[in-house]
């Protein structure tokens, strides 16, 4: 029986999960991922995340994401590099939490209603975010629009 994906998570600190080509897996979570110290590059892999905050991957050493597909608000906490990502919200919502720490998005697409990732930094260390030739598209008429990137520190 297949454990829950925060389960596979806090049990494993260094693996490297790839999707053959052709395969769709899909991972729904319900819930945040702990995921203390792990290193890990994940490629292909659709995560079905919901609107509830927090669901994602805290606590990361580094996460490598690759070719995923994010539907869904996507919460990290931790170093998380993101190759070639799509991440998609339908309602009007982030697409991304991103929550201190040293996170590099490269070549990715946020498709949403109005606004695309919210970093937030509590006061602690500074935070390192870059977004390299990534691509931010509106998919909807709303009064609400923000910048498509937010950022706020206490």
């Amino acid at each position: 029986m297949l454990k829950p994906f925060p389960t596979i998570l806090n049990n494993l600190k260094t693996f490297v999960l790839e999707v053959a080509n052709g395969a769709n897996v899909v991972v729904k979570t319900t819930s945040n991922s702990i995921a203390t110290g792990l290193n890990a590059t994940i490629k292909g892999v659709t995560f079905e995340l919901g609107g509830a905050n927090y669901h994602g991957f805290q606590h990361a050493e580094m996460i490598n994401f690759v070719n995923c597909t994010f539907k869904g608000l996507l919460t990290t906490y931790g170093n998380h590099e993101f190759n070639n990502c799509k991440f998609i919200v339908e309602d009007y919502a982030y697409n991304a939490n991103a929550y201190g720490m040293n996170i590099t998005w490269n070549n990715c697409e946020f498709i949403g209603k109005g606004k695309a990732v919210y970093v937030y930094n509590e006061g602690g260390d500074m935070c390192h975010i870059d977004f390299n030739n990534c691509k931010f598209t509106e998919t909807g008429i709303t009064t609400k629009c923000k910048g498509a990137i937010m950022v706020k520190r206490n």
